[in-house]
């Protein structure tokens, strides 16, 4: 007995225990992932609404999201990112395949369209985008793309809805 632990109807020696107890946690925590972050958000003006589902903004978003999104030669696609609360790949360690990013919440001002998604891998990563999209506009420009904190993406979507553009100010990051 000494060297073993004793499990119900079986034994597992203490050196396998480690091992099973990591790939345990990871195929947990790949998709049970948490609730998507509640942000309330109040953004002024008369023209405004805001959306729980990135299916709600207009597909001239969804597409320029993509079309930023997109991995060259990553084989099987998997979709653009999960939706609200749904199950997505927080970790870096890939068990089944899920989209690596989750949609929080979008919205709109006037022409500005915005859109928070959360980012998993080795750093758990907040994204704010912000479209400028005019009723006569056939695709969107983009004003930002920045990370930033959670508890920020209201102040941040606030101040950059207001800015005329970034152009190559630096507003737009890389990674998306």
């Amino acid at each position: 007995m000494r060297g073993t632990v004793r499990w119900w109807t079986g034994r597992v020696s203490r050196r396998a225990l480690g091992p099973l107890a990591i790939v345990a946690a990871i195929s947990v925590g790949a998709a049970a992932a948490e609730p998507s972050p509640q942000v309330s958000c109040n953004i002024a003006g008369n023209d405004t609404s805001s959306f729980a589902s990135l299916d709600a903004m207009p597909p001239a978003i969804v597409a320029e999201l993509g079309r930023r999104m997109a991995v060259a030669g990553a084989g099987a696609p998997t979709p653009l990112m999960a939706p609200r609360d749904a199950a997505w790949q927080v970790t870096d360690v890939v068990v089944e395949p899920l989209p690596g990013r989750r949609f929080i919440l979008g919205g709109r001002t006037g022409s500005r369209w915005y859109v928070w998604y959360e980012s998993g891998g080795v750093a758990h990563l907040y994204h704010l985008a912000i479209f400028d999209l005019p009723d006569a506009a056939a695709a969107p420009t983009v004003i930002a793309h920045v990370i930033t904190r959670l508890d920020e993406l209201c102040v941040v979507t606030r101040a950059l809805t207001q800015v005329a553009g970034s152009g190559d100010e630096g507003l737009i990051g890389k990674f998306w």
